[in-house]
This record gives C-alpha cells, sequence and structure tokens, in this order.
C-alpha cells in the first residue's frame, strides 16, 4: 500500500480530531521551528521559543537586556509570526518572555561549557547540604 501526501494529511487531520491536544503540539512545533526566521539569526542566538500555550509563545532569553529588546518589539514580532506560520484555528496573542534563574549573558550554554563549577549552582530553598559536599 502507498501512502500519499493526501492520504497521510487525511490521517493526521483525524488523529488531530481525536486528540486535540496532538494538533495544538504540532502548532507548538511550527512555531518553534519558525522562531529563527521570525526574529533573526541574531536575536535567536540569545533567545528561543521553547513552549507554545494558552494562546501565548514562550521565549527563554539569556539576559535581562535582550528581554527588554523582544518586549519592546513584541507587537512586530507577533505580526511576523502571524505572517509565516500557519496557526490553523489557534490564536497567538501573546509572547511569554523568561529569564533563566542565573542569566549569564553569553548565549545559551551548558552548565560546563559555561564554567559553571557545582559550588556556584543555586540550591533550593529548604534543601539542606549533603554532609561532605
Amino acid at each position: 500500500m502507498v501512502l500519499s501526501v493526501d492520504n497521510l494529511r487525511a490521517l493526521l487531520d483525524k488523529l488531530c480530531q481525536i486528540y486535540p491536544q496532538w494538533n495544538e503540539r504540532l502548532i507548538e512545533k511550527r512555531l518553534v521551528d519558525a522562531w529563527p526566521e521570525v526574529v533573526g539569526e541574531g536575536i535567536s542566538k540569545h533567545a528561543k521559543a521553547i513552549r507554545f500555550k494558552e494562546e501565548a509563545l514562550w521565549i527563554e532569553v539569556d539576559h535581562p537586556i535582550w528581554k527588554n529588546e523582544l518586549h519592546l518589539r513584541k507587537t512586530q514580532i507577533l505580526e511576523t509570526i502571524r505572517k509565516k506560520v500557519d496557526l490553523e484555528s489557534f490564536v497567538l496573542s501573546e509572547l511569554k518572555l523568561l529569564t533563566p534563574r542565573s542569566a549569564s549573558g553569553s548565549g545559551f550554554k551548558s552548565e560546563k561549557a559555561s564554567g559553571a563549577s557545582a559550588r556556584s549552582v543555586r540550591r533550593m530553598p529548604g534543601l539542606k547540604k549533603k554532609p561532605g559536599s
């Protein structure tokens, strides 16, 4: 049996009707994938789309200065996304801008790549330090 693109699309549409949360995940994937094209390479090095939930695209920003810049461009970014991404019946009305707990301002890096040591990692309030560490 050969599965054509039309048959595959019909199957996906049927599955999305049965499981509505799948459709939201597909929209989320489109938004996350389109983010670098929407904002450009320069900004995408400092801000990445991570989630779509309740009409909002959640953006993780590596420094408060970039968060402020995106806040100032929010309307322009939302308009560009709506033009470039087929949101189907979903509404995108907000960008939620998040900064990591310890913003280094040097892009997104892993703990090892950024030079963070076990001592520099913040502990959660209420957690006691293990003896000998």
